[in-house]
């Protein structure tokens, strides 16, 4: 066993897009499918305050909550990433973290074959080229 408790929860960057508890609560059928870059279905956690467990309904992270307020160049894969604090309790899992990292890759690659900045490329774009590589969304 580690000989520290991980981190749960932690800063998180203002990106272009905040996913937050009511994208969460109204799933994929209330979301623009076109800006989905990955998949998840956890619950939210409240850490012990009460009332978790809500949801579990199938909602999707767009890509601009990757793309930092006011950056060309750079995105936010990970817990860090422009999730609200509730949204994040949600998104934390290792799993999501990992679709996070195939997103942001494929992005990269993108945006250097593209010639475009990261808040210039277009999700559908990159949504097509992990679809292409097996990702179901």
């Amino acid at each position: 066993m580690f000989p520290r408790p991980g981190c749960r929860d932690g800063y998180r960057v203002l990106c272009r897009r905040m996913l937050t508890e009511r994208d969460i609560l109204g799933g994929l059928a209330r979301q623009k499918r076109d800006e989905i870059i990955a998949l998840c279905d956890h619950p939210l956690d409240f850490h012990g305050r009460g009332g978790g467990g809500r949801s579990g309904l199938l909602y999707g992270i767009p890509y601009h909550s990757l793309v930092p307020a006011g950056m060309k160049n750079l995105l936010a894969a990970g817990r860090m990433a422009g999730f609200s604090a509730l949204a994040a309790s949600s998104c934390r899992l290792s799993r999501t973290m990992l679709q996070l990292g195939e997103a942001a890759g494929t992005a990269a690659y993108l945006s250097l074959e593209r010639r475009e900045d990261f808040p210039e490329l277009p999700p559908g774009v990159v949504r097509e080229l992990l679809q292409d590589g097996g990702v179901e969304l």
